[in-house]
């Protein structure tokens, strides 16, 4: 998979500096803007600082559920007692 290696901001006027990077994507900070560039693939999130915080926090907790019950991520049998749970992919 050909992972983009653009890491210009989301917007033109913005002078974003890189502040991480993997094969995943980029996190870049624009002082014009004043957020922050979450770059996945061709996916850009522009949050602020506290939104920014905000969803690390939140994913670091849905991570640290998954490090506590690996089984989470288990494919269930089809249980039609309950009621289906969304989906979205």
């Amino acid at each position: 998979m050909s992972i983009p290696t653009d890491t210009r901001p989301a917007s033109s006027s913005c002078e974003a500096r890189v502040l991480a990077q993997s094969e995943l994507g980029h996190i870049l900070a624009c002082p014009e803007c004043q957020q922050v560039h979450l770059q996945l693939h061709f996916l850009t999130l522009r949050l602020d600082a506290e939104a920014f915080r905000a969803l690390l926090g939140m994913m670091g907790h849905a991570q640290s559920q998954i490090d506590a019950d690996p089984d989470v991520l288990a494919p269930r049998e089809h249980d039609t007692s309950r009621p289906a749970t969304a989906q979205i992919h």
